[in-house]
């Protein structure tokens, strides 16, 4: 295991609160991609594909394309900035 991953949780949820408070839903957008990361460290890879899975759908919400790129990413999908672009996603 690499790190503390239960103090990085602890920091991301509360990061998460902090911008969620604030109102930036980009930014709120990001921290699923960040537990993703951090349950397939823990090797639960169900609760990964989950936060991967609500990562796309806050991209996706917001429309940012640099978390759209970032959630297919984490979403085990390749995509072109054209398909972020456009909001599709790229091959499974």
């Amino acid at each position: 295991m690499h790190g503390d991953v239960a103090a990085g949780i602890e920091l991301l949820q509360q990061a998460r609160q902090l911008v969620q408070e604030v109102g930036d839903d980009v930014t709120v957008g990001t921290a699923p991609g960040g537990f993703s990361a951090l349950s397939l460290i823990r090797g639960v890879v169900d609760e990964a594909e989950r936060y991967a899975e609500e990562y796309v759908a806050l991209a996706q919400r917001t429309g940012d394309v640099m978390n759209m790129a970032n959630a297919a990413w984490a979403d085990g999908r390749a995509m072109t900035p054209e398909q972020a672009l456009a909001g599709v996603g790229g091959a499974s």
